[in-house]
């Protein structure tokens, strides 16, 4: 009597497997002649396909190394460049925001961002030129007196766009445009500014402080400082356009004409038409230069569509709290919480140096601050 245990089983049937596949897959041995007799059987049988012209499903370039060698081959989806993607753009970015209630629809509004949309696709296919060095020098008698600098200026750029003075009283929706287009500007636009006009012109006078402790009296300090601008950004936004200051009066329309030599793009938005602005200031002549700096070389758009955008229901129903009252302090708190909810860490008494002066906060988070009037 035989007893096959599971380990005698496993080895007879792996025995009998080895043993039927040699059987089924033992070779023929061909002689020459059967071989010659075969292959003259295919021959006679072969006909090779026809040549195509279509190129291969997957033939990719093979790009050449230095060294004359074929790289790696990459995959063509792997090399696509900026501008074969989509590109947002103003008027798409606009349409978004109608369709998913964030605005409404305005046709004079849409008309306003029909021209950002304009100097959108201008600005896809602009390349400001290289600003030159220049070499300061200190005007003479003449040039001082009758208002030329010491050295010319270029040519403006002949492809330079034109750019726009978009003007309207509060609630029209100009910061929104303003926002609307800086955020869609063209990937090529790589230096790019979006500052308050009050905080540019603060910029500005630093910057005069600093030649003028450097340079010789005399020297023209408006021109390397509108070249140092240029170099910083292709396009500048100015948020809420005003001159009420002599100083700023004085020195704006060298500082614009310079840039705009230099092939920088303004957007500007503005309480005034240019013709209002500095109305009724002191030495006013002096700025009607740039009055018509500003009507030539823009495109000057009036905002007004009759609809204040600020009496619009939102979310927050009350601006004003009155009095103080220990209920109205309590939803004050509610509002500055729920704005400093993503914002980071609320920080308390946190002090900053502004113009060799100490600030000191009460309540602040990254980007939200909040002070008493005490």
């Amino acid at each position: 009597m035989t007893i096959i245990t599971p380990i005698h089983r496993r080895i007879l049937l792996a025995t009998n497997r080895r043993y039927h596949s040699k059987r089924l897959s033992f070779p023929v041995r061909k002689t020459p002649r059967r071989l010659q007799a075969s292959l003259a059987s295919v021959q006679e049988t072969y006909a090779p396909p026809p040549p195509s012209s279509a190129p291969l499903q997957h033939q990719f370039p093979t790009p050449q190394t230095s060294t004359g060698t074929s790289a790696y081959p990459v995959p063509e989806r792997r090399r696509r460049r900026w501008d074969d993607l989509p590109i947002v753009t103003p008027l798409s970015r606009y349409q978004e925001m109608i369709k998913s209630g964030t605005l409404r629809s305005d046709e004079h509004q849409r008309t306003i961002v029909e021209k950002l949309q304009a100097l959108h696709d201008q600005l896809r296919d602009y390349k400001q030129p290289p600003v030159t060095e220049i070499v300061v020098r200190t005007p003479s008698f003449l040039q001082r007196l009758f208002g030329s600098q010491a050295e010319p200026l270029p040519d403006s750029p002949l492809d330079l766009p034109k750019g726009l003075y978009l003007y309207g009283d509060v609630g029209t929706g100009k910061t929104m445009l303003m926002d609307l287009f800086y955020q869609t500007l063209p990937p090529n636009i790589t230096r790019k500014s979006r500052v308050h006009f009050h905080a540019f012109m603060i910029d500005v006078f630093k910057r005069l402080h600093a030649f003028k402790a450097t340079n010789p009296p005399g020297d023209d300090p408006v021109l390397p400082i509108a070249r140092d601008l240029a170099k910083e950004a292709t396009v500048v936004c100015f948020d809420e356009f005003q001159v009420t200051d002599i100083a700023v009066a004085m020195i704006l329309r060298r500082l614009l004409e310079c840039m705009l030599k230099f092939g920088v793009v303004f957007v500007l938005t503005s309480n005034r038409h240019p013709t209002q602005l500095y109305k009724n200031g002191i030495q006013r002549s002096s700025f009607v230069p740039a009055i018509d700096l500003l009507m030539r070389e823009f495109d000057v758009t009036d905002l007004d569509s009759g609809t204040d955008y600020r009496k619009m229901p939102r979310a927050l129903s009350n601006v004003y709290f009155h009095p103080l009252t220990p209920e109205h302090s309590t939803e004050i708190n509610k509002v500055f919480d729920a704005l400093t909810a993503h914002d980071g860490p609320v920080v308390q008494d946190k002090q900053i140096e502004i113009w060799g002066r100490r600030l000191k906060i009460p309540e602040s988070s990254d980007n939200i601050a909040k002070f008493t009037f005490a």
